[in-house]
């Protein structure tokens, strides 16, 4: 289903006025829902140009991810590179192949980050609110 212009708009907007912690959560949590969207599209087998257009849009957001990330700047940072580059690789592979399967296992690889980075951005926040 198409989103309204209003959500839209509502989406656009907090995405502006994101901090860079929260913006990154936002762009996990749309990864995540696009390679899903895209995996049930293809389950379902009725809108395959559905499906393709999720998985290239978290193509485009593992691309951003990756741009975005300053290998010196966190520990992990060169595995972390090596998951997008993988990630990238295999949603290729399922919108090619159409393989749902193959989208499901890179939401098991990327679920478990987009938790982390979530956690961590709530936990920051919290250690904030406590010295404002």
């Amino acid at each position: 289903m198409a989103p309204t212009a209003g959500a839209e708009t509502y989406r656009t907007l907090a995405a502006e006025t994101a901090s860079g912690p929260q913006l990154l959560v936002m762009l996990y949590e749309r990864l995540t829902g696009d390679v899903a969207a895209g995996a049930d599209a293809i389950d379902a087998g009725d809108d395959l140009f559905v499906a393709s257009q999720a998985l290239i849009h978290a193509q485009q957001i593992i691309q951003v991810l990756r741009a975005a990330l300053d290998p010196e700047g966190i520990a992990g940072a060169t595995q972390l590179l090596a998951i997008y580059d993988f990630v990238e690789r295999e949603l290729v592979q399922a919108n090619l192949r159409k393989e749902a399967g193959r989208a499901r296992a890179c939401l098991q690889v990327l679920e478990p980050l987009r938790r982390a980075w979530s956690e961590a951005v709530e936990e920051v926040g919290r250690g904030m609110g406590a010295v404002a």
